[in-house]
């Protein structure tokens, strides 16, 4: 996916970040400018667009967005982000508090599109 569009934006307006890595439009990306690991929790939103290191991309923070899934997520379910700046299922006690940064809107198998509501950037 070359381009990426929110499923809906809150009040929270898109903004610039520089890549410091590849990254493809609707993945994860933190505030260093790289893709979001299994669990980050320095996610600064969903890229907008694909980029290289240097480059300066369009990011979307707190809204309604569709990722990728990593594993099974069912409708409801906390999430974090997966590998590769996909999205998975937060699980307690196991992953740090501050990387749950959404809710699931509907229920996804592993590599399907998931929506999601991220509100925790």
């Amino acid at each position: 996916m070359s381009q990426y569009l929110p499923i809906y934006e809150l009040a929270d307006a898109p903004f610039t970040l520089t890549l410091t890595g590849t990254v493809t439009g609707g993945q994860l990306v933190t505030w260093a400018g790289a893709v979001a690991g299994s669990a980050s929790t320095s996610v600064a939103g969903v890229a907008s667009q694909d980029g290289v290191a240097g480059d300066k991309i369009t990011v979307w923070g707190i809204g309604k967005h569709r990722g990728t899934a990593s594993g099974a997520i069912a409708q409801g379910d906390p999430l974090c982000a997966g590998a590769s700046g996909t999205i998975r299922t937060w699980i307690s006690g196991t992953d740090a508090v501050a990387s749950r940064i959404a809710r699931a809107m509907a229920a996804a198998a592993d590599t399907a599109s998931v929506p999601y509501s991220l509100f925790g950037v």
